[in-house]
């Protein structure tokens, strides 16, 4: 069915299956994927309500603000809001896209609109091959130049400014080339965006949320005024979001190109990260390597052998594969993207049926990776997913319970909200962790810990223990916390549970998700297996 907003019209299939895509790598990603959510049309159903209810016009709910670690321990901020006004999100971008992105010059490569023969099924082109070709086109680059100015942005998301944004975007429309029609159909979804903006994003006027792609497609367009100054004056710009390179002949150009950099920056609230900021010099190898974040040779040795797609090549590099990953994580190098490379590799040897990966091939991984759960919080999403697929011992389990209860090492409640999730996957029963669990439900604050708490009690408590959630789903408010609470009551009985203790505090887009869940007794969405071809196309190891 088509979504009908008045002036924003979608088709609902193509914008929910990119929403589904963008939804596979969220901070805080629902226990269920969505799957009840958009197997019954809910979304469909709450925008069409939301718009009808208020006589034409679309009310956004506000978000709800969360933090998740910083590989230096310091704090992003995490925008979460619900499923339908993400889903309105990506719509608008999808319609935004085709008229603003040719206006982007070519050295932008991050979140570039895709080619035609792959719309129906992609928004943008693949991550990894544009990251592939912004690190191929400046290592030609440095060749003729061989000065590589290398820096990125401070707080690039949270120092975007709405009303330089919405600015920008329509100052750019006379560039556009569509009807005049168009043209103020495009004004209208950009009114309908800033109405939207305001309730999603930090702070009323700056912030956009971030993880997600149509932030990523705005803060291009928010950039453009910098990158054409830059290409303007004849530097060899290239930008990957916001790491910014540009190969210079010598230092002294390369000195100018940051202060001219600086300055462009400024006009639009943004500054260099001066801890991320280098000039690499000529025949300085294993700078250039390490601004480009290469990986090394052993990397592109892996690398080639996947690409060929042929299991006994690949078979050939288990060794590699694990002997990188054991280094990476006893030197705590758990934050660069070849330790993502590495896990999303061996989260495929653990699941992919072509391969008959023996257990003993982890035991030398597993406990490092447990380990650095309390030492690089930051890394807890990579460290999950690759424990969700592989086998784990009663100790290993009971140490991520143990750590689940230490409030000394224990303070994030995004990893919290991950490590319960997982428990729950591995279905790791602990009798002390479950009376911690509901100890959260009554009286903690409605955030991310309380949320994973929640799920946990509900897959693997009983009855009793399922009537607390419900008795207590009047203290949260937020969407995460409510949608966990509604997957852990979904075996109880309507009458009087939820009749009574949660049909009164149900937030509007969230209505009918009870009766969709089906009492099914699906707690977790379970990892999904596939050929190695899907897991090598579908990888984001560079976003």
């Amino acid at each position: 069915m088509a979504i009908d907003l008045g002036p924003l019209q979608f088709d609902d299939e193509i914008v929910l299956r990119q929403l589904r895509r963008d939804l596979r790598d969220d901070w805080f990603p629902d226990p269920r994927e969505f799957e009840d959510i958009f197997r019954h049309d809910q979304i469909q159903g709450v925008l069409s309500q939301n718009f009808d209810g208020n006589e034409g016009v679309y009310r956004p709910i506000r978000r709800n603000l969360l933090n998740v670690p910083k590989s230096n321990f310091t704090l992003r901020y995490a925008l979460e809001t619900g499923v339908a006004d993400r889903a309105l999100y990506q719509g608008i971008a999808t319609y935004l896209v085709p008229f603003y992105d040719p206006l982007l010059p070519w050295n932008v490569f991050n979140h570039r609109q895709a080619e035609e023969k792959d719309a129906a099924k992609h928004l943008f082109k693949r991550a990894v091959q544009s990251w592939q070709d912004f690190i191929g086109v400046v290592k030609t680059s440095v060749k003729t130049n061989p000065t590589l100015l290398s820096t990125d942005l401070t707080n690039y998301f949270e120092n975007i400014n709405l009303d330089i944004l919405k600015q920008t975007l329509q100052s750019l429309i006379p560039e556009i080339k569509t009807s005049a029609a168009e043209k103020s159909r495009i004004r209208s979804h950009l009114a309908i965006l800033f109405d939207c903006l305001r309730e999603w994003c930090f702070s009323e006027n700056a912030g956009l949320p971030q993880n997600r792609d149509a932030s990523s497609f705005l803060a291009n367009v928010y950039m453009l005024p910098v990158d054409r100054a830059m290409l303007q004056r004849g530097h060899q710009y290239f930008r990957y979001m916001d790491d910014i390179k540009i190969a210079c002949r010598d230092e002294f150009q390369a000195r100018r190109a940051l202060k001219e950099l600086s300055i462009e920056l400024r006009k639009i609230g943004l500054s260099v990260n001066s801890g991320k900021t280098q000039i690499c010099r000529p025949g300085d190898d294993e700078a250039l390597d390490k601004c480009l974040d290469l990986g090394g040779t052993e990397l592109h040795q892996i690398d080639a052998i996947w690409n060929t797609r042929a299991i006994r090549p690949i078979s050939r590099s288990f060794p590699l594969l694990k002997e990188l990953t054991q280094r990476l994580l006893r030197s705590g190098e758990v934050d660069k993207r070849v330790f993502r490379y590495c896990i999303r590799r061996l989260e495929v040897l653990a699941q992919c049926p072509e391969f008959a990966v023996p257990p003993e091939y982890f035991d030398g991984i597993t406990p490092l990776v447990v380990d650095a759960l309390a030492t690089a919080p930051a890394a807890t999403d990579q460290l999950a997913r690759y424990l969700r697929s592989v086998p784990l011992s009663p100790q290993l389990l009971g140490q991520i319970s143990g750590l689940l209860r230490d409030p000394e090492k224990n303070f994030y409640t995004w990893q919290s909200y991950r490590l319960w999730a997982l428990l729950v996957q591995k279905e790791h029963m602990d009798p002390d962790l479950m009376l911690h669990a509901l100890g959260l439900v009554r009286t903690a604050p409605d955030d991310a810990n309380r949320s994973g708490a929640t799920l946990y009690v509900g897959a693997l408590g009983g009855k009793a223990e399922r009537v607390v959630v419900a008795e207590n789903f009047s203290r949260s408010e937020s969407y995460l916390g409510q949608r966990t609470a509604l997957i852990a009551v979904q075996e109880l009985h309507y009458r009087p549970h939820i009749e009574v203790n949660v049909q009164p505090y149900l937030r509007g887009d969230l209505k009918n998700v009870y009766k969709g869940l089906s009492r099914e007794g699906i707690y977790m969405a379970p990892p999904e297996a596939g050929p190695i071809t899907r897991y090598i196309d579908l990888g984001r190891d560079y976003d």
